[in-house]
């Protein structure tokens, strides 16, 4: 990462954290069924495409096996050590840091036909995702395209394969976690998204809400484990972190008997005048 760049990540980095990524990015397009929302028209030839916040860079990699040679797909990230090197990559995608509250890099303003963004729950600050709009709009050609992907974490809920089976764990995990930091575990601006597309002067905006699939809560329940383990190794409240490490067993052994979380999926497209 930049020296200087504003990242204040709650999550881990590192091989488990490339892991549980590229695990919840499967996980997610079981539930929404898509890559790019039927709804988002490309040009024809050559379409730019840029992921912000691309972490692994799965969802770019994944796009570029079914798009033509001609596209140009761009990952961008606060840090982008997660990201494959060269050498493994297709010649038409390559990734750059960004911090996204920053102007976006001049060579790319006004040149990018799709954005696409997803998960960026924890990371947009003051429950307003509208700092983050404006860069974007300064990055999309005239008739572009936003796609917007997140969780709605103030939604979630236990779900169990035996309604008899006890959660009483996951339940007390859940609360720990929505204690770390209430205006980032528990955001209210999700729901809104839409009305902050329509705000920015965006048009054609569609809301859809993804509800993960039955048969997905069992392998999700992992990645969730994955991430308050990240969670965790990063709280600044060494009592909560012992509490919260003492818990992950026994939320495993709740996995074990049929307990997992469910969020819906939020996702919102909209395009540049």
């Amino acid at each position: 990462m930049a020296p200087g760049k504003s990242d204040q990540y709650i999550l881990g980095r590192g091989y488990k954290a490339r892991a549980r990524l590229n695990l919840q990015h499967y996980n997610w397009q079981n539930a929404t069924g898509f890559l790019l929302h039927p709804g988002v028209d490309l040009p024809d030839e050559a379409p730019v495409i840029m992921d912000v916040g691309t972490g692994t860079g799965v969802w770019l990699t994944e796009l570029a096996r079914k798009l033509p040679a001609s596209a140009r797909l761009i990952g961008t990230d606060i840090d982008i050590s997660g990201c494959p090197q060269e050498g493994f990559l297709p010649k038409n995608v390559s990734f750059r840091e960004y911090d996204i509250f920053e102007d976006p890099p001049e060579d790319l303003v006004g040149k990018i036909d799709v954005i696409h963004i997803r998960l960026l729950v924890f990371v947009v600050r003051n429950n307003d995702p509208a700092p983050v709009l404006q860069n974007m709009m300064k990055l999309l050609k005239p008739g572009g395209w936003i796609q917007w992907e997140e969780l709605d974490p103030p939604a979630r809920r236990i779900v169990k394969a035996d309604p008899s089976v006890s959660s009483a764990n996951f339940e007390e995990m859940d609360r720990l976690i929505r204690s770390i930091d209430a205006k980032r575990t528990i955001p209210t601006w999700v729901r809104d998204l839409d009305k902050a597309f329509e705000q920015q002067g965006l048009d054609c905006v569609f809301i859809e809400l993804c509800e993960p699939k039955r048969e997905d809560h069992y392998c999700a329940a992992d990645t969730i484990i994955m991430g308050w383990e990240e969670m965790i190794a990063l709280d600044p409240d060494p009592a909560r972190a012992k509490a919260m490490t003492d818990l992950i067993p026994k939320c495993a052994e709740e996995v074990e008997a049929g307990v997992s979380q469910s969020t819906v999926r939020v996702v919102v497209i909209g395009q540049k005048s």
